[in-house]
């Protein structure tokens, strides 16, 4: 993680981040401690880069049903979700 002279990381502690996600401070560690999250050591201290959780949840997006429907051009009364031909 590179950093130039104009850009700041902003650093998050567990409690901020599990507030950001809606979720326990336990919630977090786990995520941490599973290495679903990356995070930063600072002294003995656990931090999280703010991207970086951005990022994650980003990841993590489900699309709707919706988003994912299209029609085969060739059978109108086919429907395509994601590889399933309903």
């Amino acid at each position: 993680m590179s950093a130039d002279a104009n850009s700041t990381i902003k650093l998050l502690t567990v409690a901020e981040v599990a507030d950001l996600l809606k979720i326990s401070a336990s919630g977090v560690r786990r995520l941490q401690q599973a290495r679903h999250l990356p995070f930063i050591k600072v002294g003995g201290s656990v931090r999280f880069s703010k991207d970086d959780i951005l990022s994650y949840l980003e990841k993590r997006r489900v699309d709707s049903a919706d988003a994912k429907k299209s029609y085969d051009s060739k059978n109108d009364k086919k429907l395509m979700v994601g590889r399933l031909q309903i």
